[in-house]
C-alpha cells in the first residue's frame, strides 16, 4: 500500500506538471502555426554589435532574434513586434541595500539595451510574506512599474512553480514572440525543461543567476544565455558566463583536491553528465574523479542517474 502511495505522490510532483507543460506547448505550437498562415515573419538573428551576420536559430546563443512583421499582401516592412518579460524571484535575488527598485529597473533596461534587446519592458516580481514585512518598502516597487506577485506558503518550490506556470501562460498568451529574463538562484529540471521548450518556438530565455557555477551543459543546453544577477542588478553590467564544466581531469591528482570545488559545484558536474549527485562531499568528489580513468561511457550504471 506504501508503495502505491509513493508512486502516486511521485506522479503528481513530477509527471503530472511536465505533461501538462507539453500539452500547453503543444497547443501553443498549432496557435502560432494558425497565426503564421497570414503573416509573414522575418527573423533577423543580430549580434549585440553587428547586424550582418545570421546565424541558424541552432548557433543562438547570447543573440538576440529581432522579428519584423511583413503583411503577406503588400510585403512591406511594419513595426517590431516583442518585447521583454522579467521574471524575478526576490528572495533568491534581492534588491542590494545601496539600490532603490527605480533604479535596478533602470540597470536591467540598460543591461538589456547594451545586447540589442528593445520594445517594452514588463517586470514581475515574485515575493512572500517575509521579503514584504513593510507596506511602504512595497509601495516603492509598485511606484518603480514592477509587478509585484505573491507567492503562497511553500518555500522555494511555490516561488519556483508559480513564476513557472506564469512564463507558460505569457507564452500562450504572446504568439508572436517575446524575450525571457528569469532571475533566480540555480533551478529545478522540471523549471529547466519548461525554459527549454521556449527557444525552439520563437523566444529567447535568458536566465540570471547570483551563483557562478550555474553555468553548467546542463543549464546552458536549456537556455539562450546565462548572466550573474548581481552584475545585472547593481551595475547594469553584464556578466556573461560561461561554461565552467572540467573537461581535462589532469589538473586533479586527486579526489582531495576536486573536494576545493564545494558542494554545489561538484553537483552541477556530476549532474551535467547525468551521474548520481547526492551525498557527502566526499563521496561527490570520489565519483566525480572516477573521470579521470574511466570514461563516462564505461561507468558502472550504479553511478549513473
Amino acid at each position: 500500500m506504501k508503495s502505491i502511495v509513493v508512486i502516486l505522490l511521485t506522479y503528481l510532483l513530477l509527471v503530472a506538471p511536465c505533461f501538462a507543460i507539453g500539452t500547453f506547448f503543444f497547443f501553443l505550437n498549432n496557435i502560432r502555426s494558425e497565426n503564421t498562415n497570414s503573416d509573414v515573419y522575418e527573423i533577423d538573428y543580430r549580434g549585440p554589435e553587428t547586424h550582418n551576420s545570421r546565424p541558424p536559430p541552432e548557433t543562438l546563443h547570447g543573440k538576440r532574434p529581432f522579428i519584423h512583421h511583413k503583411t503577406s499582401a503588400a510585403g512591406s516592412a511594419g513595426a517590431h513586434v516583442g518585447g521583454q518579460m522579467v521574471f524575478w524571484c526576490l528572495k533568491d535575488c534581492p534588491i542590494p541595500e545601496s539600490l532603490n527598485p527605480g533604479l535596478v529597473c533602470a540597470n536591467i533596461k540598460k543591461s538589456l539595451e547594451k545586447k540589442g534587446y528593445d520594445g517594452l519592458l514588463s517586470i514581475k516580481a515574485y515575493y512572500d510574506k517575509e521579503t514584504f514585512s513593510d507596506e511602504l518598502f512595497a509601495k516603492k516597487y509598485r511606484d518603480a512599474g514592477i509587478d509585484l506577485i505573491p507567492v503562497p506558503a511553500g518555500g522555494k518550490t511555490a516561488r519556483d512553480y508559480k513564476m513557472m506556470w506564469d512564463i507558460v501562460l505569457c507564452g500562450v498568451d504572446n504568439v508572436k514572440g517575446i524575450d525571457f529574463l528569469v532571475i533566480l538562484k540555480p533551478v529545478e529540471p522540471e523549471f529547466l525543461l519548461t525554459l527549454s521548450y521556449l527557444e525552439p518556438r520563437g523566444y529567447n530565455v535568458i536566465l540570471a543567476s547570483p551563483d557562478k557555477e550555474v553555468a553548467s551543459e546542463f543549464i546552458l543546453r536549456s537556455v539562450s544565455s546565462v548572466w550573474l544577477s548581481t552584475s545585472l542588478l547593481e551595475q547594469g553590467d553584464l556578466d556573461e558566463l560561461s561554461n565552467i564544466r572540467i573537461t581535462n581531469f589532469d589538473d586533479f591528482n586527486s579526489p582531495q583536491e576536486l573536494e576545493a570545488l564545494g558542494t554545489v559545484r561538484l553537483k552541477i558536474e556530476l549532474q551535467s553528465r547525468r551521474m548520481k549527485c547526492g551525498g557527502t562531499l566526499q563521496a561527490r568528489a570520489a565519483r566525480l574523479f572516477l573521470l579521470k580513468s574511466t570514461p563516462l561511457d564505461k561507468l558502472p550504471k550504479k553511478f549513473k542517474c
